[in-house]
């Protein structure tokens, strides 16, 4: 029988068994939280030079979108659990919110711009009087 940490069946490390480590788990999602908004920082910055302020190729543009969909959805994930009000590191989520708003004001600036107020009534979308 192994407890929590080991990796083998017949564990030789002396922590009583019974007793996990209190800390793990918070120490984990910190990491994991950490990493996570490194690569999500590391991302917008290619966004900025590659998509943004240069000129994309079309693999470019498409490779954008399928990452960003992604990223969206896995920080929408982590908010989720991490705003449970049972999560113990009730700072975790916090550290999350902006990190998800830059995300998600990404793709509205990109895929869902505002229309231009001397193009919007001409859009075939626009509501005829």
């Amino acid at each position: 029988m192994t407890h929590f940490g080991c990796e083998y069946a017949k564990c030789s490390c002396k922590r009583p068994r019974g007793q996990p480590q209190e800390q793990a788990p918070l120490f984990s999602t910190a990491k994991l939280l950490e990493e996570w908004r490194a690569t999500c920082r590391t991302f917008l910055s290619w966004e900025k030079e590659r998509i943004l302020l240069g000129k994309p190729t079309a693999e470019e543009r498409d490779k954008h979108r399928r990452t960003l969909t992604w990223l969206l959805r896995m920080t929408r994930l982590l908010d989720g659990l991490l705003s449970d009000p049972e999560f113990p590191d009730r700072s975790a989520a916090g550290r999350l919110k902006p990190l998800l708003f830059l995300l998600d004001a990404s793709w509205k600036t990109i895929y869902n711009p505002l229309p231009n107020r001397s193009t919007a009534g001409s859009s075939p979308n626009a509501s005829r009087e």
